[in-house]
């Protein structure tokens, strides 16, 4: 398939995304299925609640887990989660906390890697 093929399928999800028709689970499950259309490509899907550092705990991992549901990592192909700082709202061992937490919590935690 050429390249701008490919363009113009992820600038049609785009668009529909960005238009309301597409909720963010049918984002997932479309990429999800292009990325399994593609067997040749060794595909990898990153994920990271903007929240994480100021919501609770529980509400990022029931989101995380949520997201684990449609992807579907495996110890093989792992999911890679970032759990950002993206407001600095804590001190530096609080955060390493909540990491730790998390990573504590986190079901099939042999299926995702963190960053």
């Amino acid at each position: 398939m050429p390249a701008f093929a490919h363009d113009l399928r992820l600038g049609a999800l785009k668009t529909a995304y960005a238009d309301g028709s597409l909720t963010p689970r049918q984002l997932i499950l479309a990429l999800r299925d292009q990325a399994a259309a593609q067997p040749d490509t060794d595909w990898y899907f990153e994920y990271s609640p903007e929240t994480f550092s100021t919501a609770e705990l529980d509400f990022s991992l029931e989101v995380c887990e949520a997201v684990m549901d449609v992807l579907r990592p495996t110890p093989d192909h792992k999911l890679i989660l970032n759990l950002p700082a993206t407001v600095e709202c804590a001190t530096p061992n609080v955060y390493a906390d909540q990491i730790e937490w998390f990573g504590r919590n986190i079901r099939n935690r042999d299926c995702v890697d963190g960053t």
